[in-house]
């Protein structure tokens, strides 16, 4: 049986730390703005092939387009949307489906997955979301995803293929927890006036997209896959602080108002703060897929040394003055 081939467009943290499981079972091309962080460190894999693409160039080169063409069983996407769009004929995605659709080739990939958010959904007001609640996306960068769901469902009903959106909330991980904020004493919203938060593990949203690549089916085809890829236990944003603060010894961070917030937080950031929701993951555990996280405060409290050890080697040592013990 010949070795099936996969495409992946965007190749960060999350697509790499799916690449263990995926090269055991694909011949796997990625398309990346940077070869150097795949060459090296724990994300070298040997088999994968990268291809140095930037998606935002004026133009591509023929090797490029030629990599593009290539005929792929399945694509994962896992690249962003552009900085700032508001078109929705000018995304990123929306100019390597038309290459695709172009004519020049027969490419007909038998699976398209999609890793997109859950702020498509805006703003709910602590409500309870699930995968038909309205979208409502309140940013530029919301929108857009919204603009490529709608172009990567549109594309697999062109061509027949098997479709699966994943939409995932805050992705979190030993190296990607917001320790620096906490330690320099942010505060946070006192929890009458706080957003809910929802988050995922980036193994759990890499095993997903594992999971979505191999196990989708043919109910797919004319009626997409559409999935909220988050843990069990939605949070107010001030118990992540919290509980990371207790790691570290410090005194529990000061809370104000949800006026002095948005007074003190950049608009960037008062845009994710502002929306509040508690995403359900029914459907999710309905598929089929085990989470190994199923909560972040959870994973936080039991990972409390190795999360301080994390720290003070990223810092050398030399940020050990900053925790209390």
């Amino acid at each position: 049986m010949a070795v099936q081939k996969l495409l992946i467009i965007g190749l960060g943290d999350v697509a790499q730390r799916a690449l263990p499981e995926l090269l055991k079972n694909w011949e796997v091309t990625a398309l990346t703005r940077t070869v150097k962080r795949t060459s090296q460190g724990r994300f070298a894999h040997k088999g994968l092939r990268v291809v140095p693409f930037d998606l935002d160039a004026p133009t591509w080169t023929e090797a490029q387009l030629a990599t593009l063409m290539q005929t792929y069983d399945a694509v994962l996407w896992t690249a962003p949307p552009n900085a700032a769009i508001t078109d929705e004929r000018a995304t990123r995605m929306r100019r390597v489906i038309t290459q695709w659709l172009s004519g020049v080739t027969k490419w007909r990939p038998k699976r398209l997955v999609y890793i997109s958010t859950t702020g498509v959904y805006g703003d709910c007001a602590g409500a309870w979301v699930d995968e038909s609640t309205r979208l409502h996306p309140e940013s530029t960068r919301a929108q857009a995803r919204v603009w490529d769901e709608q172009a990567w469902t549109s594309l697999g009903i062109t061509i027949g293929a098997q479709v699966c959106v994943l939409r995932a909330p805050g992705i979190y991980a030993l190296e990607r927890l917001p320790v620096q904020s906490v330690l320099a004493g942010a505060p946070v919203m006192c929890p009458a006036e706080d957003s809910f938060s929802n988050h995922i593990h980036a193994d759990d949203l890499a095993g997903a997209a594992v999971y979505a690549v191999s196990c989708i089916d043919e109910a797919y085809v004319q009626n997409p896959c559409i999935l909220n890829v988050c843990d069990d236990e939605p949070i107010l944003m001030g118990q992540w602080s919290t509980a990371l603060s207790k790691v570290f010894g410090m005194p529990e961070p000061e809370c104000i108002t949800r006026t002095q917030m948005q007074s003190t937080v950049g608009f960037m950031r008062w845009s994710f703060m502002r929306e509040s929701r508690k995403i359900s993951n029914t459907k999710l555990r309905v598929w089929g897929y085990p989470l190994k996280y199923p909560s972040a405060i959870r994973f936080i409290e039991r990972h409390q040394t190795t999360i301080r050890a994390q720290y003070l080697n990223a810092c050398g040592g030399n940020g050990a003055a900053d925790v209390q013990t």
